[in-house]
């Protein structure tokens, strides 16, 4: 797994950050459909969020899981995020913690494939508005993932388990089509394969 100078630096801005009144021109309620792809890996979700109470950032999601090098294998996906917001003098700063959950099922060639996950990702992220119109994000996320792989031959089942701990460092570009629609852009740096995302999201 990659590390990253760039934790210790956010860890730093958490530290010496104090809540107060958010810009007003970040956006925090939003409902949102996502299109990611990293390696072999397709995801399509509809996602939300909201910020109760000032600082409190609650959101989650539904998915739709590809995995090309399973054959037909596909599933459901479901996740959890629950975050913290830091005012800053230009942005702010979102400390979070997630879990999530996929069971997916299909073929691969002669092979019956059951395969179930769970992850659970701790992550900070800062943004900052480049203009009227556009916004600009940068964050660290780590996760720690486990998948268990149900595959079956005839009569003949074996399963295996992996485990994985991974980094990551996620850019982010938003564009905002009027005050309600966005358009958001992601890249997500990690070990072996980096990650590509799309989302349309409309804000209340």
């Amino acid at each position: 797994m990659r590390t990253y100078p760039i934790l210790p630096l956010l860890l730093a801005a958490v530290v010496s950050a104090a809540p107060s009144n958010l810009p007003a021109e970040l956006k925090y309620d939003r409902l949102s459909v996502d299109y990611a792809r990293g390696g072999d890996d397709r995801v399509y979700g509809v996602n939300g969020r909201a910020l109760l109470g000032g600082c409190i950032l609650l959101g989650g999601g539904v998915s739709e899981n590809r995995f090309k090098s399973l054959g037909t294998t596909a599933g459901r996906g479901t996740d959890l995020v629950l975050g913290y917001v830091f005012a800053l003098p230009k942005g702010d700063l979102i400390a979070s913690a997630g879990y999530g959950q996929v069971q997916a099922n299909g073929l691969a060639g002669t092979r019956t494939i059951a395969l179930q996950g769970d992850a659970t990702t701790y992550g900070l992220a800062w943004r900052q508005r480049l203009g009227e119109s556009c916004e600009f994000s940068l964050g660290y996320a780590y996760t720690a993932d486990r998948r268990t792989l149900r595959s079956t031959v005839g009569t003949t089942v074996t399963t295996a388990t992996a485990k994985d701990h991974e980094g990551a460092v996620n850019l982010g570009l938003r564009y905002d089509v009027d005050a309600h629609v966005d358009v958001t852009f992601g890249y997500g740096i990690v070990s072996g394969s980096n990650i590509w995302s799309v989302s349309t999201g409309y804000n209340f």
